[in-house]
């Protein structure tokens, strides 16, 4: 509600449309959890942000390359869609880089489901250039989204050919 100088009050063009606070029924699948920074409310997602977007390997083939080209920096509108959604693994595990030694040295792992527990980190290899392992990390989601294998050789390869 807005004031005007008289006093009166006058309902706000965009909130018309809208329900009264608690008056919506609240899905389970569209809610957000409360958590840290949220008051300990729960958040209604609206529908259109409900679908879940797949990769299509033949459509987003461009975003592959744009990607190998610059793995770390700004990226594309579409190559942000793809990588958000390479990112968003359902079973709630996260293929991650940690960073062993700054800018020196980085490891694969895995994020746990339960993130109480602790990651799980690969035996090898160790990557001493970060691109590289950007590379292999977004080779690995690729494949766990589309079942293909993207056999392309690593940026710093590339790059004296």
């Amino acid at each position: 509600m807005m004031r005007h100088g008289s006093g009166n009050r006058v309902q706000h063009p965009r909130h018309d449309a809208m329900p009264a606070r608690g008056s919506h029924s609240a899905n389970v699948s569209n809610v957000w959890p409360a958590g840290p920074g949220r008051r300990g409310r729960s958040h209604v997602l609206p529908e259109r942000l409900m679908g879940h977007y797949r990769i299509d390997p033949e459509l987003d083939r461009p975003f592959v390359e744009e990607f190998r080209s610059r793995p770390v920096g700004k990226h594309s509108p579409g190559l942000m869609r793809v990588l958000n959604t390479l990112r968003n693994d359902p079973s709630g595990k996260q293929l991650v880089l940690f960073c062993r030694k700054p800018f020196a040295e980085w490891q694969i792992a895995e994020m746990p489901a339960d993130r109480r527990q602790p990651m799980i980190f690969e035996d090898s290899p160790i990557f001493t250039n970060r691109d590289e392992a950007e590379w292999e990390v977004f080779r690995r989601r690729w494949h766990a989204a589309t079942g293909e294998r993207i056999n392309l050789p690593p940026p710093t390869a590339t790059a004296g050919a």
